[in-house]
């Protein structure tokens, strides 16, 4: 690093001493300890909206992908296929998972939902694979 940047960064630091002399040592720490705690509480409300953002995708996907599951399933039963068995099974385990809904967001809501999700992705691509196999 060359003498001059390391000069500067000497000049700047001694500026910025006497601005805070001159403004009081107590005053700038003050405010800098409000603008810390300011930052953290935007920092938490920005997790808490993306937080409740992706609990509320969760959900739609869970249902999306549940009405995927009940479409496909319709017409592998339309088709021929096994399916009715499959159709009513995932219908009454989403329907415990989803139905008692307790406070939104707690984790035990929360853990339903995961489970509602991953039951009605692999009942959607199960049959998918189900129907797809027919054609071939």
């Amino acid at each position: 690093m060359n003498r001059r940047t390391i000069g500067l960064i000497w000049a700047l630091g001694l500026a910025l001493a006497a601005l805070i002399y001159a403004a009081g040592p107590g005053g700038v720490m003050r405010h800098v300890l409000l603008a810390a705690e300011r930052l953290g509480d935007v920092a938490l409300d920005l997790m808490a909206t993306i937080s409740n953002s992706a609990f509320d995708m969760l959900r739609a996907l869970a249902i999306a992908l549940y009405v995927v599951f009940v479409c496909l399933g319709v017409m592998a039963v339309h088709q021929g296929l096994r399916g009715r068995t499959a159709l009513v099974t995932v219908t009454l385990l989403f329907l415990l998972l989803v139905l008692p809904e307790a406070e939104a967001g707690s984790s035990g809501s929360t853990l339903r939902w995961w489970a509602a999700f991953l039951l009605a992705a692999f009942a959607a691509f199960g049959m998918t694979r189900r129907l797809l196999g027919a054609t071939k």
